[in-house]
């Protein structure tokens, strides 16, 4: 698949605060710096007020109590700070060329270290490790590793000179949103565990005992093929392992064994009848369908029609899917146009990955709060200014976590289809990418999302290699 390339930087130079460090901060690391400074305007006297005035609308929600009177002194009372490194861009290169080549494998650009789009083309590359061998999937963990160490020596001077404002009383509004959004999360919860993918249960799959016999019998059905076909005889009846197949299958002509091997995740092609029935259970979840109690048989639908689901918040998981799919690789600037204008008017030159997911979850029916501009306890969208939740991956998981309460997934079989996830690729309290989920089939976990647009990209090996936090939407408040 063809991938847009994205320029990696706001075209305004000129930052509202902390320009240089937030633009490093997260993939969608221009989203942030939008954020900071809609369309580079400069900042207002009384900056408190400037941004409180915009985030006043008549159906504002006020915020706890317990976030309206935090202070900046509160805020900083135990800081932790990201691990750095002495290494230059250069060394780093040098040390790992065939991290390096990865990259250029998968994003299809050799990446520069020394800028921000290099950079960011390490994390885009980190999003599709599915493609990978595990030896190179090793490779590009480590190098995405040394290339957050490298970045954090400025973020972590970013946060040393907002801390000591903070403890001034200095601290202005604007800049407590700044550093809610950079500092380390210090409780992210249990991340979900790596399992392997489902398998049929015991009474359908061969045991250990008999796989040798059987994988000698299909070797000798397949020498059997071949040489009845080389007879020109047509018809070819397998032998009976071990159980008996009905009589009302005389007469049709059997398949050829095939011999290929079907990787995880390979879809199946709508319409078509598999040449033998799979011993496995298509377990696959659609949007609005509920867990399945028996065995789905090859004639059945893939996708039965049934009435979407809504949960109790309001979340309609059938339609949050079914506007990712509509569009995964297209960018919905017309009603969601706030970053394209803050960009210069460019159609998608910006990592997209939480602004998209805010826009699965509003056209999900997930309900917008307002209140503070200051703090994580918001999430809505506005042409003049979206919130910081509403576009940056590490203060959405805030959000979700703190405000909305959400019960985090720990497994991948507590997934649904229209639950959204968050990554963290170095594991060092800072979050990286949000994505959805629109599509579970035998324990394969299949996500939508942007920054290198993908629609139903398997990410189980995401929960091997990073910290990977699911929210089960039907809990978020």
């Amino acid at each position: 698949m063809k991938r847009r390339k994205k320029p990696g930087f706001v075209k305004n130079k000129k930052f509202l605060i902390g320009a240089s460090v937030a633009a490093i901060l997260l993939i969608g690391s221009s989203a942030y710096a939008t954020l900071t400074n809609a369309g580079g305007e400069k900042e207002a006297a009384s900056p408190t007020a400037k941004v409180e005035k915009q985030a006043k609308t008549p159906d504002d929600v006020s915020a706890p109590k317990e976030v309206k009177d935090v202070s900046g002194e509160d805020m900083v009372k135990t800081v932790k700070y990201y691990d750095e490194s002495s290494k230059t861009p250069d060394q780093v290169k040098k040390e790992q060329p065939q991290a390096i080549n990865v990259v250029k494998k998968v994003t299809g650009t050799m990446p520069d270290l020394n800028t921000e789009k290099g950079r960011d083309r390490v994390r885009a590359a980190s999003t599709n490790v599915d493609q990978l061998a595990p030896a190179d999937q090793q490779r590009l963990k480590k190098l995405l590793i040394e290339v957050a160490k490298i970045e954090n020596k400025k973020v972590n001077q970013r946060i040393k000179e907002l801390v000591a404002k903070a403890k001034k009383g200095t601290i202005t509004s604007a800049e407590k949103a700044e550093l809610s959004s950079i500092l380390p999360e210090k409780n992210p919860g249990q991340p979900i565990k790596a399992v392997p993918a489902e398998k049929p249960s015991q009474d359908e799959q061969p045991s250990n005992a008999s796989q040798g016999q059987e994988n000698e019998k299909d070797a000798n059905l397949k020498d059997k093929v071949k040489q009845r076909i080389k007879d020109g005889i047509k018809k070819v009846k397998p032998e009976e392992p071990t159980t008996t197949q009905p009589d009302d299958n005389q007469g049709q002509t059997p398949a050829q064994p095939d011999t290929n091997t079907t990787q995880p995740g390979d879809d199946e092609q709508p319409g078509t009848t598999p040449e033998q029935p799979s011993t496995e259970p298509d377990d696959e979840q659609q949007p609005n369908t509920q867990p399945q109690t028996e065995k789905p048989t090859p004639s059945k639908e893939t996708k039965p029609q049934q009435k979407p689901r809504v949960e109790s918040n309001g979340y309609n998981r059938t339609k949050a899917v079914e506007y990712a799919y509509k569009w995964w690789n297209k960018r919905n600037n017309a009603k969601y146009g706030y970053y394209s204008k803050a960009n210069g008017g460019c159609y998608d030159c910006w990592y997209d990955c939480t602004n998209f997911i805010s826009q699965v979850l509003k056209e999900g029916g997930f309900k917008e709060k307002k209140g503070r501009y200051d703090w994580y306890d918001y999430w809505f969208y506005s042409d003049k200014k979206p919130s910081l939740t509403w576009g940056v991956a590490h203060s959405l998981f805030k959000h979700m976590k703190y405000v909305r309460k959400a019960e985090q997934a720990t497994r991948p079989s507590d997934l649904e289809v229209g639950d959204i996830v968050n990554a963290d690729f170095e594991k060092d309290g800072r979050i990286d990418h949000s994505v959805v989920i629109t599509k579970i089939k035998h324990g394969i976990i299949y996500a939508t999302y942007h920054t290198s647009d993908n629609k139903d990209k398997p990410i189980n090996d995401w929960f091997r290699l990073y910290n990977v936090y699911g929210w089960k939407m039907g809990t978020a408040k």
